[in-house]
């Protein structure tokens, strides 16, 4: 059973005019509480923005504008609470055609994000407010850090007792496991 999303503006592509629709981002207090417990972020006010859906030829649509948050969420390190204020671009495309099997074999070639082929809509129906949370999740820093704290080195071996004698290095791979071994046992010999 799917969940159903915390933020949903649905539009039937069909009913779409000419000249296409703006869509106003302003999700309410409590879709915004629901989208930081999704996203995991500690508060999510404002979020905002305008997206534009466009039809274009070919079966495609366009979806472009701005998106705007300010989210807290908590450094990874110390615990302390953290601000930070995003802006987003979003374009995106897709298609209610039938993409052609050579077509998505070289979509890994393009690097332009206009020359990226669209995205196949299922159904008649796309989710402006999914696909505005769904740029915000990817906006979010997912390990957020105090600006400024310095990265430590943390040596993960196991401490030596004190007292024994120094342990030798232990070999850096199986194949140098396996070589000493084969050292060892050739000595024996």
């Amino acid at each position: 059973m799917t969940q159903p999303p915390e933020y949903s503006i649905l539009v039937v592509i069909e009913s779409l005019p000419k000249d296409g629709r703006r869509y106003d981002i302003r999700p309410s207090t409590l879709e915004r509480r629901a989208i930081a417990d999704r996203l995991n972020i500690d508060e999510l006010d404002p979020f905002s923005g305008s997206l534009t859906l466009v039809p274009t030829p070919g079966r495609e649509y366009q979806l472009e504008g701005t998106l705007n948050a300010d989210v807290r969420q908590t450094c990874v390190v110390t615990g302390d609470p953290l601000s930070n204020h995003l802006e987003m671009t979003v374009y995106r495309r897709f298609t209610t055609a039938p993409l052609e099997p050579d077509a998505a074999d070289d979509e890994d070639e393009a690097t332009d994000a206009a020359l990226e082929l669209p995205e196949p809509l299922e159904t008649d129906t796309l989710d402006i407010g999914e696909i505005a949370v769904e740029e915000l999740a990817l906006s979010v820093d997912p390990y957020p850090r105090t600006p400024g704290l310095p990265y430590v080195e943390i040596n993960v071996d196991p401490p030596k007792k004190r007292g024994s004698p120094a342990q030798p290095e232990s070999p850096a791979s199986p194949f140098a496991a396996l070589a000493e071994l084969k050292k060892k046992m050739e000595s024996d010999k």
